[in-house]
């Protein structure tokens, strides 16, 4: 398994982690609003209510393609960049051939914002409030998604090199400064020696 892979399993949010148990260790229904005990035929809901309810929560929060596809229909399939209407065909989701679905705030800066993926309530916050976020996507074609990503990466690295250089700066001042307090204390002892 590449190193992608793992980082990326990290974020997700599977369905079984949403199993509840009571002190006793029984099973609760699996729908986060309620708490009675699943009853046949389902094994982990209480009701046809709570699996259906739950269910469709899941599915229109946790899977990409159809956060994704709930994107492109609320932009109505036009790039919100240069405001160009895109073809599509629908089978299960939305699907174009020029269409992306963009982050307005990088992924890369989730944990700039204070979102982890080290539990699981964790990693729900940050899919429901970050990743999967409507607020926070938008549709762009893949020409404007292009530009927009080479744009961030150019201003990441700037930023990043901007930083370097500060360091690097402060880094030979600090030296600067100390070989001149070195070579002045050594002259003031040298003259105070011959004076």
């Amino acid at each position: 398994m590449t190193p992608i892979a793992k980082k990326s399993s990290k974020i997700i949010v599977y369905i079984r982690e949403f199993d509840k148990y009571d002190d006793l260790g029984k099973m609760l229904c699996r729908n986060t609003q309620c708490s009675s005990y699943p009853r046949a035929p389902y094994r982990k809901y209480c009701s046809k209510k709570c699996s259906s309810t739950f269910r469709r929560w899941y599915y229109h929060n946790f899977y990409w393609d159809r956060v994704r596809s709930d994107v492109f229909k609320r932009d109505d399939y036009t790039c919100q960049i240069c405001k160009k209407k895109y073809a599509y065909r629908y089978r299960k989701f939305v699907r174009s051939k020029n269409l992306q679905c963009d982050h307005i705030v990088p992924r890369s800066l989730g944990s700039k914002h204070g979102y982890t993926f080290d539990t699981f309530e964790n990693r729900m916050r940050a899919v429901l409030e970050f990743l999967h976020n409507r607020n926070n996507l938008r549709t762009v074609c893949q020409t404007c998604h292009k530009r927009l990503t080479s744009e961030y990466l150019s201003k990441r690295r700037l930023i990043h090199s901007e930083k370097l250089d500060r360091i690097d700066f402060e880094r030979s001042t600090k030296n600067y400064a100390k070989s001149e307090t070195h070579t002045y204390d050594q002259l003031l002892s040298n003259a105070s020696k011959t004076g």
